[in-house]
């Protein structure tokens, strides 16, 4: 009821922003409907298990946080909303995501987090407006190559997976400038990343990184990186020494 009466108010006064998380709710209350004219819907931190499918009313609708649920689904009356420009669906047990989400062509914001992801959903690498990508603490092995054409992307998040490697073809991502490869697999220093122009926060820490050539010291001088940081990488035994104060490399 407490709900219902949130939504009543907004819909009357067509206030553009709706919040309803940390309500405990399971569903959705049917009266969402009437609130067509928000623009923002706040639905994070309840317990919601069935997808809303009331969602595909608010055919304004910009941004919706759905984070902190019970969903299993992404629901299908999302890919309505063709003004979606951020969804944040992090810490639901989705495990999949339909490649339906394809048709949010305007998505310039996705966060996955914790989503039980084993793979990158083909349809994301079909979201060409995106630039803000969170994939964090699933369990990633691989990051396809269809990922290149994401050329908006300025700030990606795969910390926590199991990744080892990155496709080669990542360097189409020109607008890129921060990545997040903490808590993975690698062994070496990504050298696809040298190829990123606009990159300047690399995030390597906690990682199976063992050295780092001379060679590779110096290209990340070069490339004028404002913080690259391998802490907890098992690097006692690297021989290279060109590490001043000055550096802007964290070991």
């Amino acid at each position: 009821n407490m709900a219902d009466d949130v939504i009543d108010h907004v819909a009357k006064n067509k206030c553009p922003i709706l919040n309803l998380s940390h309500r405990g709710l399971v569903v959705v209350p049917s009266s969402l409907k009437e609130a067509s004219e928000v623009r923002i819907l706040h639905l994070n931190n309840n317990q919601i298990i069935m997808p809303p499918d009331e969602v595909h009313y608010l055919q304004s609708l910009e941004v919706l946080t759905l984070d902190h649920n019970q969903l299993t689904l992404l629901p299908t009356a999302v890919m309505k909303c063709h003004q979606l420009t951020k969804i944040s669906l992090g810490y639901n047990p989705l495990s999949f995501l339909s490649d339906d989400i394809a048709g949010l062509k305007n998505l310039k914001e996705l966060w996955l987090q914790h989503a039980h992801l084993s793979n990158v959903p083909k349809g994301l690498c079909k979201l060409h407006q995106l630039e803000v990508l969170s994939l964090e603490g699933n369990s990633l092995k691989d990051i396809p190559d269809e990922f290149n054409v994401l050329s908006n992307l300025k700030w990606l998040n795969l910390a926590g997976n199991s990744l080892s490697e990155l496709p080669q073809d990542l360097s189409s991502l020109f607008n890129l400038h921060t990545i997040k490869l903490q808590r993975n697999n690698f062994v070496c220093f990504p050298k696809i990343l040298f190829e990123l122009e606009k990159l300047i926060t690399v995030l390597l820490s906690q990682n199976k990184i063992l050295e780092l050539s001379k060679e590779e010291i110096t290209v990340i001088h070069k490339k004028g990186f404002i913080c690259v940081n391998l802490c907890e990488n098992d690097l006692n035994s690297n021989t290279v020494s060109l590490i001043n104060q000055s550096d802007i490399i964290q070991f």
